[in-house]
């Protein structure tokens, strides 16, 4: 159900972490051993709070754009990021972001950033990091492309009615999301927990059966585990039985 790809990087978290989180997992702690990450949690999360918190600190980013609440937000420079979460969220709430944005920072600012210093070499370092503008030669280098250069800032643009009106940033959100479940949910944990306590994949009670495993034993939030349940059950279907076939 899951993009090898999405898989493999889970797997690779959890190396780096050490040992993997029981259920349900907070990734706090794994990620701090994991990850460059620091996590932040400010009462009132709006990108106004997180500019102030910066200057404070005199790191110098500017996330230019008018003040907004936001759910989460991640900023990465030279390797490293801070995390921002929203402390009146529920703790299923904050669970999720968290993950979330982990998996930002892995797919969208590690992965490319490493791709370029394997490709071009650590001289291209300093370009990637924003201490120096990247070369003509650098420039052409189909392998800059989609490397950010500077401040990498996870913050999702919406059109002025709300929505995600980019087709790359959509696709960037649901690879996020697989992540994210992978990281707190993995699909054959889930599936194990559900058969072991009784839930049958072809019956009507299967989606709402699988969503309050997954709220219960998981710690996803409800409308996440929702989504995550009907992915699920209907991936389970798909394989018909010889009996099934046979119709009987």
């Amino acid at each position: 159900m899951f993009d090898r790809r999405i898989i493999l990087i889970a797997e690779r978290f959890w190396r780096l972490a050490g040992n993997s989180e029981p259920f349900p997992r907070s990734l706090e702690i794994p990620t701090a051993w994991a990850l460059p990450l620091a996590v932040v949690k400010l009462p009132d999360l709006q990108l106004g709070e997180i500019n102030r918190w910066l200057r404070q600190r005199m790191i110098l980013v500017d996330l230019r754009t008018p003040n907004r609440a936001v759910k989460a937000c991640l900023i990465a420079r030279a390797g490293c990021g801070v995390i921002f979460l929203d402390g009146r969220d529920t703790a299923d709430e904050q669970r999720f972001s968290l993950a979330h944005e982990v998996a930002h920072f892995l797919i969208d600012y590690v992965e490319p950033r490493q791709t370029a210093l394997s490709c071009l070499g650590k001289s291209i370092k300093d370009a990637i990091d924003g201490l120096r503008p990247p070369s003509s030669e650098e420039r052409l280098s189909g392998i800059l492309q989609g490397v950010h250069i500077g401040t990498f800032c996870n913050l999702l643009q919406r059109s002025a009615e709300g929505l995600i009106d980019s087709s790359i940033a959509l696709s960037s959100e649901d690879d996020a999301d697989q992540l994210a479940l992978q990281l707190l949910a993995p699909d054959l944990c889930v599936v194990k927990q559900a058969e072991k306590s009784g839930v049958h994949w072809r019956e009507d009670m299967a989606f709402d059966l699988c969503a309050r495993i997954l709220v219960k034993e998981f710690g996803l939030p409800y409308d996440i585990a929702m989504r995550y349940s009907n992915m699920l059950v209907l991936s389970r279907r798909q394989a018909k039985s010889f009996h099934e076939w046979l119709g009987v």
